[in-house]
This record gives C-alpha cells, sequence and structure tokens, in this order.
C-alpha cells in the first residue's frame, strides 16, 4: 500500500508517470516489510486506432529508493504495449504485454509479463472487472494470477475500487487484497 501513481498530462499525447513506494509485506520463508522501490515513466498514446480501439507505450524503471531488504540492485527498465477495445454493451477488453530488465545475483535477465482483463457495467455508477496475469522470468518460475475487482464512479473525473486476486501456481503470492480511489483534473 498505498498503490500510488500519480499521472501528470505533458502533452497532447504524452504523460508523466511516477509511481511512490509502497509499504510491502512479504512473507517467504519469513517476514519482511518495508517501503518498495520508486518508479519512474512515461506514456505514450499511439492511438485511437478506430473501432473503439487504443493502445499505447509505457517505458518505466524502478530506482532502487526502498528499504534494504525489498531494494532492487539497480535501476531496472522496462516498456509495455497496452491496448484496449470498446465491446457492446459498455463492456471492454484490454491487455499488456510488457518486457523488463532484472537482476538477480549480479545476471540481468529479460523478464516478460501480459495481462487481459475484461471490464463490464454492473449498474448505475458500478462496475467490475475481472483480469488473468502472467509473469515469466528467466530462472523463475512462471506466476499466474487471478485477479477481479469493484469500482463506483460517483463523478467522471472520480473513481474508487476494490480489488483481489490470488495465485493460481505455486510462485505467485497466495493472496492480495486493495482498494483505490483516482482523481482526474
Amino acid at each position: 500500500m498505498p498503490e500510488t501513481l500519480i499521472r501528470i498530462g505533458v502533452g497532447r499525447n504524452l504523460e508523466a508517470r511516477v509511481g511512490v513506494p509502497n509499504y510491502a509485506q512479504i512473507r517467504n520463508g519469513g517476514r519482511v516489510c518495508g517501503w518498495d522501490d520508486l518508479y519512474l515513466g512515461a506514456k505514450i498514446q499511439l492511438g485511437p486506432l478506430g473501432d473503439g480501439t487504443g493502445a499505447a507505450l509505457i517505458p518505466g524503471a524502478f530506482v532502487p529508493a526502498g528499504d534494504r531488504m525489498l531494494r532492487r540492485e539497480e535501476t531496472e527498465p522496462e516498456i509495455a504495449f497496452v491496448w484496449s477495445r470498446d465491446l457492446p454493451q459498455d463492456r471492454s477488453l484490454g491487455g499488456m504485454l510488457r518486457a523488463s530488465r532484472v537482476r538477480s545475483d549480479g545476471k540481468w535477465s529479460t523478464a516478460w509479463a501480459h495481462t487481459i482483463a475484461l471490464g463490464m457495467p454492473i449498474g448505475g455508477t458500478f462496475g467490475a472487472f475481472i483480469e488473468l496475469a502472467s509473469d515469466f522470468a528467466s530462472g523463475e518460475q512462471t506466476e499466474h494470477l487471478f485477479h477481479a475487482g469493484f469500482t463506483h464512479q460517483p463523478r467522471s473525473d472520480k473513481q474508487f475500487d476494490l480489488h483481489l486476486g490470488f495465485g493460481l501456481t505455486s510462485g505467485a503470492p497466495d493472496f492480495f487484497v486493495g482498494v483505490g480511489w483516482s482523481a482526474r483534473r
């Protein structure tokens, strides 16, 4: 927590992104608590591509800034291609393909991740989503996750969400939960 991502528009198709370090508690043969690393990035809009399809590139990097037990060895760059598609009945389908350079035990490798999510209205200002996510890193167990949540958008510039998920494979987190609030100016 607190899962804070600050997005600032700096042009018609460009935004700067700052991910504030999160407080994390990890249990893996012990317990580690503390602040993780800072995220710096940008989002470059590539579309709309027509027929309700959008796409963007998100280059970024995690910068070592957190507590010693949660800190990366050095800056780890990544790039993601994200897309979305409007579907009938106010539903949407979206996804991401991300490649990142990670360093572990003094060796660099490329990690891949992908997601696919379905968003749907529930009624009025409420909605829901379901998502499947996978992380593939060299020499690591593949992680597959199921993630779902509910959204409430009382105004066009505000949204609240409650989400939870669980691992589908032994390498994935057993369980996670989060709450969110988004505001647009």
